[in-house]
């Protein structure tokens, strides 16, 4: 599996790399709505696609590396690991150069807390400085894999129920929208447009739109009750996985979380492992 080259909140490394070996095979165009760090973009590898991410300076970073992965390196390269630096960079590291921008984000987030992406609520990124250096260094074979991958997938700066209306027989599709905090709609700022329970509700119906005219689907989401109310008669497995996020260390620990799967034939490989692995309900 070709790893993501950035860490994004909620990523799904440690799912996509239990599941993605029974999904390679059962489509011939993935599509991602919710980008993020494209964990499983990258573990699925596809021959073609579509995937899309609201966050522009994340798309913009996609298109950059996608154009010249070198150059971006290039760009990256140029900034020293320095707590003065990253605030410098930080406070003003918008430029008009796509290249120079893509390095600049990068760099943001392999030097930021947690490797966190988050921004306030005008749009700013604003986690701190972390100390600690990364063990893994920015290659060049890192930047041309990924470059790869994306020159595969049309790239776009959409709504999801754009791109999933835009789906058709044959098509898989991965979402993993912003999760709910508490059973509530407030969700931790990593965006600066908050993603509310009528957004939840809508992604519902595009998915079941989607599924009636051929395409495949899984959702991952917070178990929460209002989750389980969009999807009356699907089945649904509970998933746990380790959040590192808190800045607390005793707020760590397991979370658990949902996985939806459509009724689609294509992915009945998929259905029986997490039958046989994990809790589910039959809602």
């Amino acid at each position: 599996m070709a790893k993501p080259l950035l860490k994004w909140p909620g990523g799904k490394r440690w799912l996509a790399s239990k599941i993605a070996p029974y999904l390679k095979g059962t489509f011939v165009r993935y599509v991602e709505p919710f980008l993020g760090g494209g964990a499983f973009l990258f573990a699925l590898e596809p021959s073609k696609g579509i995937v899309s991410d609201t966050n522009s300076d994340l798309i913009s970073c996609y298109r950059a590396i996608r154009k010249d992965a070198q150059r971006v390196l290039r760009e990256h390269n140029k900034l020293n690991s320095s707590k003065d630096e990253y605030y410098r960079i930080r406070n003003k590291w918008n430029p008009e150069c796509e290249f120079k921008r893509a390095g600049r984000l990068i760099y943001l987030l392999r030097h930021s807390w947690n490797g966190l992406y988050r921004v306030n609520q005008n749009g700013y990124f604003n986690v701190p400085y972390c100390p600690r250096q990364r063990k893994d260094k920015l290659t060049l074979e890192m930047m041309m894999n990924t470059q790869s991958i994306l020159r595969r997938v049309s790239l776009k700066c959409e709504d999801f129920e754009q791109v999933v209306s835009d789906t058709k027989e044959g098509d898989l599709i991965f979402a993993d929208p912003p999760y709910f905090e508490n059973d509530n709609e407030k969700f931790g700022r990593y965006s600066s447009v908050s993603f509310r329970e009528a957004d939840q509700e809508r992604l519902a119906r595009s998915l079941v739109k989607a599924e009636h005219k051929g395409a495949a689907w899984i959702l991952t989401n917070g178990s929460f009750e209002k989750i389980r109310t969009h999807f009356q008669g699907y089945e649904i497995f509970i998933v746990s996985r380790f959040s590192s996020i808190a800045a607390n260390p005793h707020s760590r620990g397991l979370i658990r979380e949902y996985v939806v799967v459509s009724k689609s034939s294509s992915i009945d490989a998929l259905c029986q492992y997490l039958r046989n692995n994990y809790e589910h309900i039959i809602n």
